[in-house]
Order: C-alpha cells, then structure tokens, then sequence
C-alpha cells in the first residue's frame, strides 16, 4: 500500500531520473570532456540532504543543455535511462 502513495511514486521516479543524469554525465564526461548542461524535466529534491542533493544542485545550476554522449559499450544501463534522456534533454 505504501507505493501506491502519489506522493512517494513521485518521489522514486525522480530519484530514477537523476540517477540516471548521473550516469550519463559521468559517461559524457569521459566521451567528451564536459559534463551534462542543465536538464529540462521536473525534479524533485532527494528526501535527505547528501550526496544526491548536491548532485541534483550542480546539474540544476549549469547551463547549456549539452545531452548525454554515452557509449553503447556502457551496457542495458543505457537502454534504461534513454527514456529519461529524451525527456530531460530533447
């Protein structure tokens, strides 16, 4: 019963999309030298102060919007996010 809460769907779906903005903008910057630029879809903050809160405030505060460069070689990872991708960065 807990998941059929909005307000926690909500919650997991976008620690699912900047999980995945990290992965790419760690892949991008390996492929290219330069990070993700700012993404476009709605994201929440994290429910604890931490490591994913810093990140979602360092892609928030960037510019550009420069999308991912991920390699097919990074594997079913990819294939999961690309929808987040499209989203964020179309």
């Amino acid at each position: 019963a807990d998941f059929a809460s909005p307000a926690l769907q909500g919650a997991c779906a976008s620690a699912v999309r900047l999980d995945c903005l990290v992965f790419g903008d760690v892949y991008t910057r390996f492929a290219t030298g330069h990070g993700l630029g700012r993404p476009r879809c709605p994201l929440d903050p994290p429910p604890v102060e931490g490591y994913w809160t810093s990140r979602l405030r360092e892609l928030q505060a960037r510019v550009g919007d420069r999308g991912p460069t991920v390699p097919a070689e990074a594997g079913a990872d990819v294939g999961d996010c690309q929808h987040v991708f499209a989203k964020c960065y179309r």
